[in-house]
């Protein structure tokens, strides 16, 4: 039976806290988990390493909103898959 690569995901938060518990909890299902602290620090990764099979992206960002990470891995790959996450849930639909 042949090895199956587990799927890269990449976690992109800008709270270290946060990274480190969504990175332990994919590591424990199975998954091959790379962080980045910011937007610019995910682009960057993205151009080392290439692309992953899931973006993990905090929406609200100092740096640049996930959202906005989010455009720019898109114009590479159009059919990446983003799953945004946030603390400012509330702000989102008002």
């Amino acid at each position: 039976m042949a090895n199956k690569r587990a799927p890269r995901v990449l976690v992109v938060d800008d709270e270290e806290s946060i990274r480190t518990f969504a990175s332990r909890a994919l590591r424990d299902a199975g998954y091959d988990v790379v962080m980045a602290s910011d937007g610019p620090d995910a682009l960057a990764i993205v151009e080392q390493r290439g692309s992953f099979d899931l973006y993990i992206i905090d929406l609200m960002m100092p740096q640049m909103r996930g959202d906005e990470v989010a455009r720019r891995l898109r114009q590479a790959d159009p059919g990446v898959k983003i799953l945004y996450f946030t603390g400012y849930s509330d702000s989102l639909f008002t």
